[in-house]
């Protein structure tokens, strides 16, 4: 009963997907698992202890390890906290190592902001993440908790419409685009 399996009837996006499970959740706590990742084991248990310690922690990003051609290709962030504005700064200047899997927030700042956009197909956890810098800080962890594996249909794979992807992103904040320009 802990856990539900929700199938949609036609493809919708994965910001779609996760939008939904935002809905079903119940936990304070929301982290995410794409389909081409994968969690090391101590993964849910570390994050909670952290969560133990700082209590009121608003969001984790985790670091991770990408399997390319068969070895590991660690992306390790710093242990450190950045406010909202040093986290808007380190993921428009790709400072950071993000992607969705290493995300942990609470759920209740992840439906204060609306959820993911499903208009944006690819950079969804850089676009999430920014409209989250707006409220708040994120605790940057370097504990590698999860291996991000190579897939043939990985959102990301295709260098053909990042260009277009990042416009989407920016025309969505087109102050961070000013800003950065």
């Amino acid at each position: 009963e802990r856990i539900r399996y929700e199938r949609f009837s036609h493809w919708q996006g994965a910001n779609a997907a996760r939008n939904r499970c935002l809905e079903l959740a119940r936990a304070s706590l929301v982290t995410f698992l794409d389909s081409d990742d994968e969690y090391l084991p101590d993964r849910l248990e570390s994050t909670l202890k952290r969560w133990a310690v700082q209590p009121r922690l608003p969001l984790l990003i985790s670091s991770f390890t990408t399997k390319k051609d068969g070895r590991d290709c660690p992306s390790v962030n710093p242990e450190v906290w950045l406010a909202g504005s040093e986290l808007e700064l380190a993921l428009m200047t790709y400072g950071i190592a993000i992607a969705g899997t290493s995300i942990t927030v609470r759920r209740e700042h992840l439906r204060q902001i609306g959820g993911f956009d499903p208009c944006i197909r690819r950079l969804q956890d850089r676009e999430v993440l920014l409209r989250l810098s707006q409220i708040g800080g994120a605790q940057l962890s370097s504990q590698i908790d999860w291996t991000k594996h190579r897939s043939e249909d990985s959102i990301s794979r295709p260098r053909r419409g990042y260009v277009e992807s990042l416009g989407a992103m920016m025309a969505r904040h087109p102050d961070v685009a000013r800003k950065y320009r």
